[in-house]
């Protein structure tokens, strides 16, 4: 069938573009069924670029390409060069503005630097369906990712940071929580440890249904939570960005000796990258760090503890705010950007690693992936929020709402 066989035809008194002769013997209402699925793939349809699956709507199925379609009964109709529909009956334009018969896609595995692991599961072809009223949806299935740390009832830092990022940068985030802290933008005045089987519990009910593609550790308070969640990431063959949270950016030391231990022995090991911010560094290497050569020296040395890559986050000192330093297959790589004016930066860090987490599951290669979760960031600090008393978070969406996420 060409472009050249279409017509436009009158069923029961309703005028459609792109319909064949003989479906004027079908009922109307499954003509607008099919007027609306040809409309909608119309309206996506790129000449540069391939669409194609299969639809249902209303008990009404087919399958369409990027040329033309048909349902179930035979009813065809075909995508003009022009993509153009000007007249369809009203319940069509609405069924075709409601997305009915997106098509399913296939999204790969995050595969990444040299080094980062890649999940089989995630490579599989999904596709899922959406009950919107009477109608059955198949739309494509968003990368899932899974963060592991506290959470903070100021909503600026911790899990609360990471779903937002998550949701920015279009993947399902989900979580595991360690700890539950009482936090504003003035600071921490409680602290609570999840306990390690429900913390083992929540993690075990997401990989045992969700496809993770890639997760991230935060805060993990203590030896046995950093142990328990040692022991729970060895199996998972993804991408895992640890953020190890010793230290605050302020130099205030927030794990005790056994649990740094732990996580020097048991947790990092493990990590395709670690992005430790400068006093973290500092206490991991075991020396001081005052300037950009002893940040590279670092990196290449906490790299001998076994993560994959190092990421080491300048902005504990003032004349490298806005600038990292990668050590990663043996190569020292610069991130070097203006800094941001402005003192609300609460949860710079974990976003920045849930970025990562997010780009890598999207399937960014690992300098990439650290370049756009940069540029994630340095959006938030743009669109900072003054709110509370004290250091403000991240904003995650732009002043007029609309959430536009680089990259």
């Amino acid at each position: 069938m060409t472009t050249t066989d279409q017509t436009r035809a009158v069923i029961d008194g309703l005028e459609a573009d792109l319909v064949q002769p003989d479906w004027k013997k079908e009922l109307p209402n499954e003509s607008i069924i099919t007027h609306a699925v040809a409309a909608f793939f119309v309206r996506q349809a790129n000449p540069k670029t391939s669409v194609s699956g299969r639809w249902n709507f209303l008990g009404i199925g087919g399958s369409v390409s990027e040329t033309g379609g048909s349902d179930d009964k035979g009813r065809k109709f075909v995508i003009p060069v022009d993509n153009n529909v000007d007249v369809l009956p009203k319940d069509a334009r609405e069924a075709a503005d409601f997305g009915v018969g997106r098509p399913s896609t296939r999204r790969s595995s995050a595969m990444v630097a040299s080094g980062i692991r890649s999940s089989a599961r995630a490579a599989e072809s999904s596709r899922m369906e959406a009950d919107v009223g009477a109608a059955s949806v198949t739309v494509p299935l968003p990368p899932v990712v899974l963060t592991i740390g506290g959470s903070d009832s100021g909503g600026g830092a911790g899990v609360q940071a990471d779903l937002k990022t998550f949701m920015g940068l279009r993947v399902h985030g989900c979580c595991a929580l360690t700890c539950i802290t009482a936090q504003n933008t003035c600071g921490v005045t409680a602290v609570a440890a999840v306990d390690v089987a429900l913390l083992q519990a929540q993690v075990q009910a997401v990989v045992a249904d969700l496809p993770v593609a890639a997760l991230k550790t935060g805060m993990l308070l203590d030896a046995d939570r950093i142990i328990a969640t040692a022991d729970l990431l060895a199996p998972l063959v993804v991408p895992r960005v640890v953020d190890p949270v010793m230290v605050s950016r302020h130099g205030a030391v927030l794990l005790d000796p056994a649990a740094i231990t732990a996580l020097r022995r048991q947790l990092l090991p493990l990590a395709d990258l670690l992005t430790p911010n400068v006093h973290e560094a500092q206490l991991l290497w075991g020396q001081s760090i005052d300037d950009g050569a002893a940040m590279e020296r670092a990196a290449a040395a906490i790299a001998q503890l076994g993560p994959a890559a190092v990421l080491i986050k300048g902005g504990g000192l003032p004349e490298f705010r806005g600038h990292d330093v990668l050590w990663h297959d043996g190569e020292l790589h610069w991130f070097r950007d203006s800094a941001i004016a402005t003192r609300h930066s609460h949860g710079s860090g974990c976003t920045l690693s849930a970025a990562i987490t997010a780009r890598f599951a999207h399937g960014d290669d690992l300098p990439t992936a650290i370049a756009r979760a940069r540029a994630y960031v340095r959006q938030g600090l743009t669109w900072s929020l003054a709110i509370g008393q004290g250091q403000g978070p991240l904003g995650h969406w732009p002043p007029s709402g609309r959430v536009t996420p680089p990259g």
